[in-house]
């Protein structure tokens, strides 16, 4: 089995990963639609553990899959917000392990855009200066999506990851 994920965004990429053969299949994904969730089912092969089948599911409800379903199915959905943004894993001719990694949905987004205040209007109070820890019993403030640490695997991501747009499953089992 093989997979092959295609950026068409600002910055055109595309990940190929495992086998190259058999009959692809294609999922194009809508404006706003975001992978949420991934099923891979595993088994043996020349005693080696190998991906027989996946799934994947947007937003919208459309989905992809190929491959043989097995017995030992995993399935991992992305928490509230996020979107599939990249893979981990291993391969070689075929794909040997594979994990999600979500990244947050409102990294796609650009930031917002404000007009500066005009000259006849006060500007506004600073913000006193945060400490260095937080007052007992309260949390941290999470950092900003640009402030996350880089994960760096076989492929580097992208600091400010893309939306996933064009899906392809490659079917050689």
């Amino acid at each position: 089995m093989g997979l092959t994920l295609e950026d068409t965004g600002p910055t055109a990429a595309t990940f190929s990963h495992g086998g190259d053969g058999g009959d692809p299949k294609t999922l194009t994904l809508a404006a706003g639609e975001h992978i949420t969730s991934m099923e891979a089912h595993s088994g043996k092969k020349n005693d080696h553990t190998r991906i027989f089948y996946l799934n994947f599911v947007t937003s919208a409800g459309n989905s992809i899959s190929g491959g043989t379903t097995t017995d030992d199915k995993t399935t991992m959905t992305a928490p509230e917000g996020f979107q599939l943004g990249g893979f981990f894993g291993q391969d070689g001719d075929e794909i040997d392990l594979l994990g999600a990694i979500w990244t947050r949905i409102a990294a796609d987004a650009p930031p917002p855009v404000t007009d500066p205040p005009s000259p006849a209007t006060e500007a506004p109070a600073l913000a006193p200066a945060p400490s260095e820890e937080a007052p007992v019993g309260t949390e941290a403030p999470a950092p900003a999506a640009s402030e996350a640490p880089a994960l760096q695997l076989v492929k580097r991501l992208p600091r400010r990851p893309q939306k996933l747009r064009h899906l392809q499953l490659l079917l050689s089992l």
